[in-house]
This record gives C-alpha cells, structure tokens and sequence, in this order.
C-alpha cells in the first residue's frame, strides 16, 4: 500500500493577499477613536473588506475547499482579525433611541459593522 505524504509535495500555494499590506480605510478605522468613527469611515472601511474577501472562491463551490487557499486564508484571518474585533465593539455601543434623525445612519452603521462579524471566516484562524 503506497502513503501519500503531504509534506514532500509542492502545493503551488497562492499568494493573492499580503499579510502586512493593510487597505488605508481599515487601518484608518482600526487606528481611530470610537468617538470619531463615523459613517463614512465605517462604509470606505467594510468595502475594503469585503473587497478582499471577494477575492477568495465562494464559500458554497467545491473550489474553496482547495488546499491552494490555505496560506492566503490564514493571512486574511490574521490581517484583519483586529478590524473585527473592533467592528463587534463599535456594533454593540450604537443603541438608537427611535427618536432622533440620524437613527436611520446608525442602523446602516450598525447592520455594516454586523455584517463584518457575521461573514468573517473565523474557521480560518488554524490555517498554516
């Protein structure tokens, strides 16, 4: 009976996200006070974000189950995995009052900021 062994087969892994590379957006929001987040910042911030997340095969295709990603899912994990943190922060302390004009801001704030959270693979956090 023959073994495969993985560790002496080139995997041709990608390399399509950088580790240190840091859209400005992110790093922007990640870098900033809570109190001077705004809008703005939080939308230019979750667009850079799912920018590269989009970069990756779909989650429900055979083609993300590849070994190839492994490498660049694990830099994604570990590069933005401070922005999330941060996002789930920010996401609990927007409480609008139902009364106030700009309630209908914080809700979009609030449901982006979610939505980070909720689509970030923490299942990549064991990925080389």
């Amino acid at each position: 009976m023959k073994r495969w062994i993985h560790a002496s087969i080139d995997e041709g892994y990608t390399t399509f996200i950088s580790e240190n590379d840091l859209p400005e957006a992110v790093a922007h929001f990640v870098d900033a006070d809570i109190t001077e987040i705004d809008n703005i910042l939080v939308k230019d911030a979750v667009n850079a974000f799912f920018d590269e997340y989009k970069k990756f095969p779909s989650s429900r295709t055979m083609e993300s189950l590849d070994i190839k990603y492994d490498e660049d899912k694990g830099r994604f994990y570990r590069k933005y995995r401070p922005f999330v943190d941060k996002c789930k922060e920010l996401a609990k302390s927007i409480n609008p009052s139902g009364y106030g004009i700009t309630d209908a801001i914080d809700l979009r704030m609030r449901d982006r900021l979610r939505a980070v959270d909720y689509n970030f693979p923490y299942g990549w956090k064991n990925n080389r």
